[in-house]
């Protein structure tokens, strides 16, 4: 099966990435002042509606030898409505918060800043929102199959952005945080919008994303497309029409690029990531590309719980299906493909000396 599937290589970052260079990252948060945001209500807070086109593994000219073992036939769906402006804006409220700027930003290029691991301390709203039932029902609709979220570090990792000010323009957002703050993204158009992306050609290190908008493109605004490379080279870009709305791509296999924003406006997403909910289903998760942008002591810690109890189910299942006689080899190879989960559960744990 894993000869199939690419393991994602290290993104080729401009720079190893930085944690807020004036803190180390192993400072002890301030409390956090209270934010005044109401309980996420799917009522009030969603308006799922399912994608109108979906682009299948075949589509993308997958070969059957992938596509027949593919925990789900969408590749990408085009951009489809999922949360409300008011869910935005709370969004937009919890991640500009000082202490979150200052404890879950990371900056791999000069013009990028990513914010990880904020839910559920920081980040309270947008967790119940990513874990609220009705949104894993809109998430499993439009990928097609059930899917959950890989572990809470994972919930709303955002890419930002930057202009020619860098870390100045993150500051400008954070002073009006629940509305757009139009900077001056890139000083012209690019004839090639691929040589110089927000982030790099890269495979996901989980198998599922959902990528949704934080901001809406304006009138002095160009560019800012997922790309994703088909599997004969050609270039699919797919965009977004608004703020909430959302794609779902399998980018543990599809690989793909952000490409940067031009003029005046935002290029603020959110990314939660996803792996199948059936212990079964195929889940190469790796931790190649979200190691160097993440706590360590946290990522690991999740990692690790992640793969126990995956690991867990499936012995559980195997004892029930253990009441019928199986096959000395079929025995075999199941503990051979546990020994595999277990090896990789241990050598993506690495431990810098």
């Amino acid at each position: 099966m894993t000869e199939f599937y690419p393991t994602p290589t290290p993104i080729a970052y401009d720079h190893a990435p930085l944690h807020n260079p004036d803190i180390p990252i192993n400072v002890a948060p301030l409390p956090p002042p209270a934010l005044d945001l109401p309980p996420f209500n799917p009522q009030e807070h969603l308006c799922f509606q399912p994608p109108k086109q979906i682009h299948t593994l075949a589509s993308l000219k997958f070969p059957e030898s992938i596509s027949a073992t593919a925990a789900s036939q969408v590749g990408i769906t085009e951009p489809f409505p999922l949360f409300t402006p008011a869910a935005v804006k709370a969004f937009r409220k919890e991640l500009f918060q000082p202490h979150v700027l200052r404890d879950c930003a990371w900056y791999p290029n000069p013009e990028t800043c990513q914010l990880r691991g904020m839910a559920p301390k920081f980040a309270k709203f947008m967790y119940d929102a990513w874990m609220h039932p009705a949104t894993f029902a809109a998430i499993d609709a439009a990928a097609g199959t059930e899917l959950e979220i890989v572990f809470p570090y994972e919930i709303g990792h955002t890419n930002i952005q930057m202009g020619p000010r860098g870390q100045g323009d993150v500051m400008n957002i954070s002073l009006s945080a629940e509305h757009a703050v139009p900077l001056k993204l890139s000083d012209g158009v690019e004839e090639d919008d691929l040589a110089r992306p927000t982030v790099y050609w890269h495979h996901d290190s989980y198998p599922f994303v959902c990528v949704v908008s934080l901001s809406a493109p304006t009138e002095l605004q160009t560019g800012g497309e997922t790309a994703l490379k088909r599997k004969d080279g050609s270039i699919l870009k797919v965009g977004s029409p608004g703020e909430g709305w959302a794609v779902i791509l399998q980018g543990g296999l599809i690989e793909h690029v952000a490409l940067r924003a031009f003029g005046y406006g935002e290029r603020i997403t959110m990314v939660t990531s996803f792996r199948p909910r059936d212990a079964k289903s195929p889940d190469l998760s790796v931790l190649t590309t979200v190691r160097p942008i993440s706590n360590l002591s946290e990522l690991y810690d999740q990692w690790f719980r992640y793969r126990s109890q995956v690991l867990k189910k499936r012995c559980e299942e195997r004892v029930v299906k253990g009441s019928e006689l199986v096959e000395v080899m079929e025995m075999k190879k199941w503990c051979e493909e546990q020994i595999w989960w277990l090896k990789r559960t241990m050598e993506e744990m690495v431990v810098e000396e």
